[in-house]
Parts: C-alpha cells; structure tokens; sequence
C-alpha cells in the first residue's frame, strides 16, 4: 500500500512540477510578445488559468495527504487524548463525505458542460475538458482523507501537516 501511495504521490507531484513549469513558460511567453514584441498573444491567459485550476487541486490533494489543510484546532489543544482522537475521526469523516460531495458535484457540472458543447474563447478545446481537474482532484482528496481516517480510527501515526 506505501509503494502504491509513493508512486500516486510521485505522479501528482510531476504533474503538478510540469502543470508549474508550463504556466511559467507561457506567462513569460505572453510576458515577452506584449512588452517586446508589443503584440500581445490571446491564448496565453486563458490556457493559464486552465492550468492554474489543475495545479490548484493537484496541490490541494496533496495537502490533504499531509493533513496540512487549514484547521481551527483550540479544541485539540484543551483536550485529552481521547477526545483529539474523537474529534479527528469527526474532522476527518467531515473532509471525506465533503470531497465525496463535491466529487459528484463537479462531475455532474462537468457533464451539464460537456452538453452545452462550449469551445474556449481562443484555444481550440472543449470547455468541458477543462473541468476534469476538478472532479479528479476531489477524489484523489478523499481517498486521502479516507486513508487519514483509517489511520485515525486505527491508532497509527498520521501527518501534522508538517511535512
């Protein structure tokens, strides 16, 4: 299960690492052709924000994987040991029927998308691929959560978002 998690992580991580790389390209891209060139592309902004929304739930599934999410945790501070673990099943069961949630959420809007038939304003793509982001990152977000909740339950080390 470590191996599988490692490689999922690895994935994400080089995903993420060129999904980054590609966004600096192209903004310094657009950078360049408007200050120099003083011709300004029309692709660049839309593709980035494309981009950006990949990276923005790749990383945020990552966060879930480390437990770094934000957290108001005054409770856990005044309380014992059985009760931080009480309320960390409860935070974790909450994060995971919420991904769950917004998993069929965003597939459903993905596929009202794909049926209004859309084509971005300057790239030639469907709006709806653009959306599939989403809904993955969400359920790579639960599986994530679903596995802090086990290790919850099941007394084993879990991250403090530290790492």
């Amino acid at each position: 299960m470590n191996k599988l998690l490692q490689c999922l992580d690895t994935v994400i991580n080089r995903i993420g690492a060129c999904v980054l790389i590609m966004l600096i390209i192209i903004s310094f891209l657009q950078v360049v052709f408007r200050y120099c060139f003083n011709n300004a592309l029309s692709w660049p902004e839309e593709v980035c924000r494309y981009l950006f929304i990949a990276l923005a739930y790749a990383g945020a599934a990552l966060t879930m994987r480390s437990n770094g999410h934000l957290r108001v945790d005054v409770a856990l501070s005044f309380s014992g040991p059985t009760m931080k673990k009480i309320f960390n099943i409860i935070t974790h069961a909450c994060s995971l029927f919420y991904c769950i949630a917004c998993t069929y959420l965003s597939y459903d809007m993905m596929l009202e998308v794909k049926d209004m038939e859309q084509h971005a304003s300057s790239i030639d793509m469907e709006v709806w691929i653009t959306w599939i982001p989403i809904p993955v990152g969400f359920v790579l977000m639960a599986f994530y959560a679903a596995i802090l909740l086990a290790k919850t339950i099941m007394n084993k080390p879990v991250p403090d978002g530290t790492e």
